[in-house]
């Protein structure tokens, strides 16, 4: 865990209010280390581990579907460790609930990056770019179809 910087001294914060603090020199700002811009899972050695082995999963998606709609997903899925999917998810769309069953394929290469579909039942496939993460216990996914703006998690 970092801890951020404290640019402000304990001697300036023990003043009372931010109206009543003097702002730190330009000095003592350029020795702080700044905040870091983006985040990342620690990988270690990395073994890719979804063909051949079966894993089932929780998952959580948010965002935007093609209509600009809302829309959140929770549930849980089967990989059968030979490319196939199922599983149950329940879909928010725009403040409408709906619990469906899901089937699909997935595949993956060495360097853990890989492909999903994963299609509710009576609704059209939902194409997922995807990386295995945290030494294969969980895969971050982006939908890919045009005009969609979804990611999310899938976890043991």
């Amino acid at each position: 865990m970092q801890k951020w910087p404290d640019v402000l001294g304990a001697k300036e914060q023990a003043r009372g209010p931010a109206t009543q603090v003097r702002a730190a020199s330009p000095a003592r700002l350029r020795r702080q280390t700044a905040p870091p811009s983006s985040f990342g899972l620690a990988q270690g050695t990395v073994t890719c581990g979804l063909t051949g082995k079966k894993q089932i999963l929780a998952t959580n998606f948010l965002g935007l579907n093609s209509s600009s709609q809302i829309e959140t997903i929770v549930g849980q899925v089967t990989l059968d460790g030979k490319g196939n999917i199922s599983g149950t998810e329940t879909f928010s769309i725009d403040f409408s609930n709906s619990k469906v069953s899901v089937t699909g394929t997935y595949t993956q290469k060495s360097d853990c990056l890989g492909t999903a579909q994963i299609t509710p039942k009576g609704s059209s496939p939902m194409n997922f770019n995807t990386v295995e993460v945290n030494g294969g216990k969980e895969l971050l996914l982006i939908e890919t179809d045009s005009g969609t703006f979804l990611s999310g998690t899938a976890q043991e």
